[in-house]
């Protein structure tokens, strides 16, 4: 699309040098603290349509004291934070139970902000499959 003129209409976000963005983790994890497994900070002139976002997870092996664990797609500005999307429960005493939530959530994260993905495993021992991951457009803003 060849514009003379922006007088007439600004292009739409997939018109201004619109980019795929996919971050991803997946891995089966035994106990661990909150961990940052993928991160992106929208550069100066950029923002990221986000548009999905999903967290999944399995139990591998079954702890013998079943305690908290998550797994979340989270934005900040550095100063406050909100997650996009969470699993945030109890180990299962079941082996492969999925617990997954994938949303498409239509937001536009700007300039400077920051989105990132988490894990974190509180049971001593068992090991749990986790996954995090968005996909989103980055363009000009």
């Amino acid at each position: 699309m060849k514009i003379t003129s922006y007088a007439v209409a600004r292009p739409q976000y997939y018109d201004r040098g619109a980019v795929s963005a996919f971050f991803s983790y997946s891995a089966t994890l035994g106990n661990h603290a909150a961990t940052t497994r993928w991160t992106t900070t929208i550069a100066s002139g950029k923002k990221l349509f986000l548009e999905q976002a999903e967290v999944f997870l399995l139990t591998a092996t079954v702890a013998a004291a079943p305690l908290r664990l998550a797994t979340r797609v989270q934005i900040t500005d550095g100063t406050n934070y909100t997650s996009v999307v969470a699993q945030d429960q109890q180990q299962s005493a079941s082996l492969y139970t999925p617990n997954y939530t994938t949303v498409y959530p239509a937001i536009t994260v700007y300039a400077g902000e920051i989105i990132y993905g988490t894990t974190f495993n509180d049971s001593v021992t068992g090991t749990v499959f986790m996954a995090t991951a968005a996909k989103g457009t980055t363009f000009q803003s």
